[in-house]
């Protein structure tokens, strides 16, 4: 009953259309060349009723802080603010690792009165790729599907291992932040960790796992500054890249999309910036911000 109702009345038939999409994330500065799926009108309002049942659930831990309502990127990192100790891991293609069977099995325990084949067939026909392997990137439901599989399969291990070593954890969706306030996270705690997470199916990024010692140097979480004591800052590529387009949206003040980007790395400038104490580059920046919204 529950998908013929998310079924019925829909605007023509659901799909998706590929595209390919060169993504740069602002923050850490990683580029990558992804296939996304946009969906189509009729898919969209297929996901939007989706959505409205998955976050019925209550299915995602309070580990997760990505696609979460009332989180950020910021908070993730302020999470981690009073820690010294700082071990950073990235999953692979996390999305290709999620398997339609476990996910359809992972809401039923979440819903019994769901039935298990009816529920994997949904999900394999608008939420997963072929053979059923893969959440659909750019579906509007995938993150909160993906933030519900990995509560249960990795969020749930981790916890005993968090309160065995007294760590702090969190996960912004694919990424995974453990901080510790006095004892390094040391050689055997990583590799339990690294288990939990290749037991529940997924495969790690090593070359972007990263161990700080925030006494040595500072952290960068989720392309976020964090120096001990909990300070919070921007890269200097990120701050390199948002004057660049603040130069470029003042010669073209018309352009709304770029005024729209301009807006967004504006936000978080202004949130983790003291502009009462701003050091040169900052400066520049507020400079032209002020000259950008005459």
């Amino acid at each position: 009953m529950l998908f013929e109702n998310i079924l019925k009345d829909l605007p023509g038939k659901p799909g998706f259309q590929e595209f390919q999409y060169e993504d740069i994330n602002p923050l850490s500065k990683r580029q990558k060349i992804r296939t996304l799926f946009n969906p189509n009108e009729a898919m969209r309002v297929v996901h939007a009723r989706l959505l409205v049942y998955l976050r019925s659930l209550n299915g995602i831990s309070e580990f997760s802080t990505g696609s979460v309502k009332g989180s950020s990127a910021v908070r993730n990192v302020q999470a981690h603010s009073q820690n010294r100790f700082i071990y950073v891991l990235d999953l692979k293609d996390a999305y290709e690792h999620v398997e339609c069977k476990g996910m359809s099995e992972i809401l039923y325990e979440l819903d019994p009165k769901l039935n298990k084949e009816e529920t994997q067939q949904f999900l394999l026909t608008y939420c997963f790729r072929t053979l059923g392997m893969g959440l659909i990137m750019g579906a509007p439901a995938s993150p909160d599907l993906f933030n519900i599989y990995a509560s249960v399969l990795i969020d749930q291990p981790i916890r005993s291992l968090t309160e065995k070593h007294r760590l702090t954890y969190t996960r912004y969706l694919d990424d995974l932040t453990f901080s510790s306030k006095e004892e390094p996270i040391g050689k055997i705690k990583r590799r339990t960790t690294r288990r939990v997470i290749e037991s529940a199916g997924f495969a790690i990024s090593h070359h972007k796992s990263r161990i700080f010692d925030l006494e040595k140097e500072p952290a960068v979480i989720n392309g976020i500054g964090l120096e001990l004591g909990g300070r919070t800052f921007l890269p200097r590529h990120y701050l390199k890249r948002l004057r660049g387009l603040l130069y470029t949206g003042i010669a073209r003040p018309g352009d709304k999309k770029l005024r729209a980007k301009i807006g967004g790395m504006m936000g978080l400038f202004n949130h983790l910036t003291n502009t009462q104490q701003p050091n040169k580059t900052e400066e520049t920046i507020l400079e032209l911000w002020n000259k950008y919204k005459r």
